[in-house]
């Protein structure tokens, strides 16, 4: 009888592979986050402004929004930020093995 191990696998905890950095935006431009996680399963991904989930367009009255997750690439696009855009940017992924997270400060200069 075989066994192949490398079919096997082990679940494992969220690792962010690549981190959020701080950034500096112009106001009324848009602002792109992105950082990459990995785990098995693999993880859901929620974001955060300043301790508030963000949600896509539609469901907020904020900006328009679009979150994505593809393989891994957890990606967040605000379009024309404004003042209260700036603060804390959150990346929280989970499984069913824990939590991780990465953060990042978005400061805003003017035009």
């Amino acid at each position: 009888m075989y066994i192949f191990l490398s079919s096997i696998l082990t679940e494992t905890l969220p690792v962010f592979e690549v981190q959020l950095k701080d950034m500096l935006v112009l106001e009324d431009n848009d602002l792109e986050l992105t950082c990459e996680v990995k785990g098995h399963p693999a993880p859901t991904v929620e974001w955060f402004h300043d301790d508030k989930k963000i949600s896509e367009s539609g469901s907020q009255d904020n900006k328009n929004v679009e979150i994505k997750l593809d393989d891994g690439k957890a990606y967040l696009k605000i379009v024309e930020l404004k003042e209260d855009d700036a603060g804390e940017y959150k990346c929280v992924a989970t499984n069913s093995k824990g939590t991780a997270s990465t953060s990042a400060t978005v400061s805003l200069t003017g035009k």
